[in-house]
């Protein structure tokens, strides 16, 4: 198939979507890859060296474009588009009108503490954090009226239905393309007798509801609590590290990265804490390590019993459970390999780039022909 692949940006470190494109090439697809941003190097040079593909950047603001930018763009026989995340779906649905081809759009969720359906301070926000839920309900009115446009659509997972309905106060109807991750990496470097260190990790943005804040509250009420160490960037960085001095935790503030170094660290950690997270959680699972999770819908469904859980936003059951872990790791290691052979066998819902990708091109292959018939 010739695919117009819509994705936003490529800075820094590589985003999920550059490793589906991957995927598809391999496949033996053709694509033509648009995104709203791009640094010229790193991810980008090895991109343009794969055969089959090509790059353009579409300049955009909050997910608008430019009409006139899109109906400029150069000529082109597609056979489908891809429109991959919440950012490109109204692009996605001008570039159907310019090419006349079907559309497939993916998105996320919708936040419900951003849009005012969920008490934000369930998911982490303290009082000194506002959230604009009139603009951000505009903004994804906006995006999801775009993504319903679409030919065939999918969510982030079927927990994120319900509350997207309540938001559209319409029925949605879509498939679910859960999160994936790539493999590679964490196979060649798992080694069950690698030496750790006394330390936790957390990778996520520096954002609330990833709520970060309580595991340094939690660790705080340990007596001799392991080192915080944090992958991940943010704007909550300044008050994350005045809470760990103030409680008395120690933190350590990696900043952001994936790959190798991503996984070598995961590999000196004794276990991992991830609060709100898809892909981590089973990154942390590939290298053999347990990961801690407060017990919400999506997470079971993504991950089943492969984690550990404790109840939602309630810090002395985490820090307990920290505690557990710490004290009783080898109780949980036949579980811990259980669920990475799971994942490696696509018996989870999350699940491998290759598996994902070949998910992602039977859908599109259906459209194609669903619209040639």
């Amino acid at each position: 198939m010739k695919i117009l692949f819509l994705g936003h940006s490529i800075v820094g470190f590589k985003p999920p979507f550059l490793h589906l494109v991957e995927e598809l090439l391999k496949l033996g697809h053709r694509i033509t890859l648009v995104v709203t941003r791009i640094e010229k190097y790193g991810e980008y040079r090895k991109l343009k060296r794969m055969p089959g593909l090509e790059i353009y950047r579409l300049p955009m603001s909050s997910g608008k474009v430019n009409r006139e930018i899109v109906f400029s763009f150069p000529s082109h026989t597609y056979d489908v588009i891809y429109s991959a995340g919440e950012m490109v779906c109204e692009a996605g649905v001008l570039f159907r009108e310019r090419f006349k081809v079907p559309l497939l759009s993916h998105a996320e969720w919708v936040p419900p503490f951003r849009v005012g359906l969920e008490d934000s301070k369930e998911w982490g926000y303290h009082n000194n954090v506002k959230i604009d839920t009139v603009g951000w309900s505009r903004y994804y009115r906006r995006i999801f009226q775009a993504w319903l446009q679409a030919d065939m659509r999918t969510l982030a997972g079927r927990e994120f239905v319900k509350p997207l309905e309540q938001f559209l106060g319409t029925r949605v109807e879509c498939d679910f393309f859960y999160p994936f991750m790539e493999t590679e990496t964490a196979n060649k470097l798992f080694n069950e007798k690698a030496k750790e260190r006394y330390q936790i990790i957390t990778i996520a943005r520096l954002t609330p509801h990833k709520r970060i804040h309580m595991t340094i509250e939690a660790l705080s009420l340990l007596s001799n609590p392991p080192l915080l160490v944090i992958i991940g960037g943010g704007k909550e960085k300044r008050f994350l590290k005045r809470l760990a001095r103030k409680k008395k935790v120690q933190c350590k503030f990696l900043g952001e990265f994936a790959g190798e170094k991503k996984f070598r660290v995961i590999q000196e950690s004794i276990f991992g804490v991830q609060i709100w997270s898809g892909i981590p959680p089973a990154e942390e699972l590939l290298m053999g390590k347990p990961c801690i999770t407060f017990d919400v819908p999506y997470m079971r469904e993504l991950y089943g019993d492969a984690l550990e859980y404790v109840p939602n936003n309630d810090v002395q059951a985490l820090a307990k459970k920290i505690q557990f872990l710490i004290n009783n790791w080898g109780v949980v290691k036949s579980k811990v390999e259980s669920a990475r052979q799971q994942i490696l066998s696509h018996k989870l819902k999350i699940d491998t780039v290759a598996n994902r990708a070949l998910f992602l091109e039977k859908k599109l292959a259906e459209l194609v022909g669903s619209k040639r018939d």
